[in-house]
């Protein structure tokens, strides 16, 4: 399909959707108080869905309250002419009905009609108000699943640690300071360092840390003595 074709193919449809509003819908335009526009939009409401809640419910009010159901006569004639016709017996009674004539003001009529779209109104605020509790609700209550989880969580790698802290607390003397003599030195080299001295203590414990220190301090002083005793007999020795 060429650009030509894709364009004259969007203005058929566009024809088309503005020939079904011209027939199914009723454009009108309203003069409203400064500011009613932002009012519409902080209660989280469209313009064209408040218009049309608001004229359809109107109409469906004054439609159901009506105008009067009779008509006062036009002449003295007809009033008398009306007067004897009720005098006369009606053939069919069980047909006749009682005229209803509404007695209220236009006013009265006008208020009952707000006071029915106050009420709905009032209902849209209510039922958006309980959205947003519910909704604020299942947030609530996510932020406490995730903040139970993070605590499980924390809690099993706590257990972890201390279990092995407890584990390493158990080993004797004598066994860390074999782990400083023997042929993997990368322990002692990495625990004699000072920058790793944060992660060690959460690995080990601060204890268990301070230990080892000790510990590696008593090798090192021990292997200077030896290292001395060995080169003062290799002195003697040659003496000889």
């Amino acid at each position: 399909m060429t650009g030509k074709e894709a364009k004259e193919r969007l203005q058929k449809q566009y024809k088309r959707q503005n020939n079904s509003i011209k027939e199914n819908y009723d454009r009108i335009s309203a003069t409203l108080p400064k500011g009613t526009i932002d009012r519409i939009k902080a209660l989280g409401l469209t313009i064209n869905g408040v218009a049309n809640d608001a004229i359809l419910s109107f109409l469906e009010c004054a439609e159901e309250v009506g105008q009067d159901a009779t008509e006062e006569p036009q002449n003295v004639q007809e009033a008398a002419g009306q007067e004897s016709a009720d005098k006369l017996p009606a053939r069919h009674p069980e047909r006749q009905e009682t005229p209803k004539t509404d007695t209220r003001s236009e006013a009265e009529r006008l208020a009952e009609i707000q006071a029915i779209i106050d009420a709905k109104k009032a209902e849209m605020e209510s039922q958006k108000r309980q959205k947003e509790e519910e909704k604020a609700k299942e947030k609530e209550e996510q932020a406490e699943e995730l903040k139970n989880y993070v605590r499980k969580m924390k809690e099993e790698a706590d257990q972890r640690r201390q279990e092995q802290i407890d584990r390493f607390s158990k080993h004797t003397d004598e066994e860390i300071k074999a782990f400083f003599c023997g042929d993997d030195l990368a322990f002692r080299d990495a625990i004699a360092d000072p920058a790793n001295k944060a992660e060690y203590i959460a690995e080990i414990g601060e204890t268990n840390y301070n230990r080892c220190l000790k510990l590696l301090k008593e090798v090192e002083k021990e292997e200077k003595e030896q290292k001395r005793a060995e080169t003062i007999a290799a002195a003697k020795f040659a003496e000889k």
